[in-house]
């Protein structure tokens, strides 16, 4: 319940804010997963700068990758926030006219740690430096398929484990915090340091994935077929609007959704609001090699129907080096 409370106060607050002011304005229905990641998209929103590319934007927020590629191919968004997930890849495979057209965040290293393991010292004394103690063991791995799956097959290999060595339970949000502190799992893979509650039980945490594979970037933007298809002046407006937003956000300003996030998520909000930012990409550009490195380890795990060239998955036309 408390997680569509959120939702819905999300989506209110963005179609109250979108129909401040006049002028004709084209209307923009954005999809978004619930993550400290949207802070940009909601500031950008917040402060007009969308309105003042001529959008009216409606937010919407998906719990799951699947739900929001579901509704991109559809029509009923024309712009997804999305991260690395075989959704919408296997989308693109069958004929889908979705594509990515900006990247939006990646694993800093000179930021906090991302997408690593936590588990309870009482579990594991000797700590998560060698992951070989997980053999056998109950992980979080998220709601399914995506980042955090593939963020935990290459932490696991470091240590010779593949997949089929850990038992894989599928968990999100508080659920997954509240399952971890229990003890009902052995360990749980966190995409966020930020996320984890200020008073808990004492954890042991792994390295995070930017040790591993440095600046990987995880968060996209894509574009449905009807955006794609209109002036590519368009698509490029949203884009230089969002990015303002990004710069903004990294330069400190900070939206009300990251209050909301953080009073749902359980974490001190003032801590949120002060958490390093360099792990979102400022300019748009797209690391193909991030790209081919998720598509080539989704297809050999059976998660894509056939191996994708990088070539099929991107729509680069929208992006103006000069002004994102």
């Amino acid at each position: 319940m408390r997680r569509r409370t959120f939702l819905a106060a999300s989506v209110l607050s963005s179609l109250a804010c979108s129909r401040r002011g006049g002028g004709p304005l084209r209307k923009l229905r954005i999809g978004a997963p619930l993550g400290l990641g949207t802070a940009a998209l909601y500031l950008s929103h917040e402060l007009g700068y969308f309105r003042e590319a001529g959008f009216e934007t409606e937010i919407t927020t998906f719990a799951r990758a699947a739900e929001g590629t579901t509704a991109l191919a559809g029509g009923k968004l024309e712009v997804l926030l999305a991260a690395q997930n075989p959704s919408w890849m296997n989308a693109i495979v069958r004929g889908v006219p979705i594509r990515v057209v900006a990247a939006r965040e990646k694993f800093s290293p000179s930021c906090r740690r991302m997408a690593f393991l936590a588990a309870l010292k009482s579990k594991h004394p000797q700590g998560l430096q060698d992951l070989r103690v997980l053999k056998g063991k109950r992980v979080i791995v998220g709601g399914g398929v995506g980042t955090l799956q593939f963020a935990l097959t290459q932490h696991l290999a470091q240590a010779g484990l593949t997949l089929d060595d850990v038992v894989i339970v599928n968990l999100t949000g508080p659920d997954a915090m509240a399952a971890l502190f229990s003890g009902s799992v052995d360990a749980m893979m966190v995409f966020d340091e930020s996320l984890l509650p200020d008073k808990s039980p004492e954890l042991v945490l792994s390295r995070g994935f930017a040790e591993l594979h440095p600046n990987y970037q995880y968060g996209l933007i894509l574009f449905g077929d009807s955006l794609r298809r209109e002036d590519v002046s368009v698509g490029r407006r949203f884009l230089q609007a969002y990015f303002r937003g990004v710069r903004g956000f990294v330069q400190g300003k900070t939206p009300k959704f990251v209050k909301e996030f953080a009073e749902y998520r359980g974490v001190d909000a003032l801590k949120m609001e002060h958490v390093c930012r360099d792990n979102y990409v400022t300019d748009g550009q797209v690391d193909l090699e991030s790209l081919r490195l998720f598509a080539g380890w989704a297809f050999r795990h059976g998660y894509l129907t056939r191996q994708v060239e990088v070539s099929e998955l991107i729509d680069l036309r929208f992006l103006n080096r000069h002004d994102a």
